[in-house]
This record gives C-alpha cells, structure tokens and sequence, in this order.
C-alpha cells in the first residue's frame, strides 16, 4: 500500500519517481522500457513502439495511463486499441495495477479509474480512465464468402 501522502513525480530523466511508482503497482520496470518511457514523457508528439509480442508493450503503456492519472491534474486517459478485445486487456492492466497501488484517491469501477480528491466522496472526481474502445474506422475487412 501507498500513503496517500506520497506523491509520486515527473522525474522522469532519472526514472526513480516512476521506478518507485511502477514497484509500487507491483513491476520492475527494464531498461528498454526506460527508454520507452523518456520517449512517452519527451518533446515528441508521438511515439512509435515496435518490439516483438509478448514484450510488456500492453502492460507498460497501462502503467503509463495510470501514473499520468495519478500525476497529471485534470487528466482525462481514453485506452483505445485497434480492437475491443486489446483495448479491454491494456484497461484490465491499469485497473489491475491501480487496485495494487492502494492509493486511496484512485477508485476503480467497471472500465473506470477515477482520482478523487475525498475518498469518502467516490463520486465527485477530477481525473478519469476510461477503458475498452475500439478507435473508429478500426474494422477488420472480411472477404465475402
């Protein structure tokens, strides 16, 4: 469990505050994931990872939705994927991990992580990720038979 007291840095040259955090939700993160992560948090508009299956890319993202979350005031994350079934497992992750942060700030509720400024008060929230939507125009075609 977390002090709700802590709070968790940008520091993202160094990596320590994220390192700190990403134990906190239960990862190790790796040193290719570093680079990754100074890429998200750089100058870069957008970032392109290509690493093979079964690399973490899924998990390290949700990690990274959650910690902007937990970090970013007024933050608003949409996971959004290819397809239904991915976005679904990358918000699984993220709710996963904000259950194992124990931050008493973050409530979970189905395919919503909301941050609340009064824990005794879950509905009223200034922060949200929102899970499981396919983007648009995202449809595999399909040969006719």
């Amino acid at each position: 469990m977390v002090s709700s007291s802590y709070h968790f840095g940008m520091t993202i040259a160094t990596g320590t505050d994220f390192d700190a955090f990403a134990a906190a939700c239960g990862l190790e993160v790796e040193g290719f994931q570093r680079a990754i992560i100074a890429a998200v948090h750089g100058d870069e508009a957008e970032v392109l990872i290509t690493i093979g299956r079964g690399n973490g890319k899924t998990s390290l993202l949700a990690l990274l939705a959650l910690h902007h979350l937990v970090t970013v005031e007024d933050s608003e994350i949409y996971v959004v994927a290819a397809s239904r079934r991915q976005a679904t497992e990358l918000y699984k992750y993220a709710q996963r991990y904000a259950r194992r942060l124990g931050d008493e700030h973050v409530v979970t509720r189905h395919l919503l992580v909301r941050w609340c400024p009064d824990p005794d008060e879950p509905r009223t929230f200034t922060r949200t990720l929102e899970g499981s939507r396919a983007m648009p125009g995202s449809c595999t075609a399909r040969r006719s038979r």
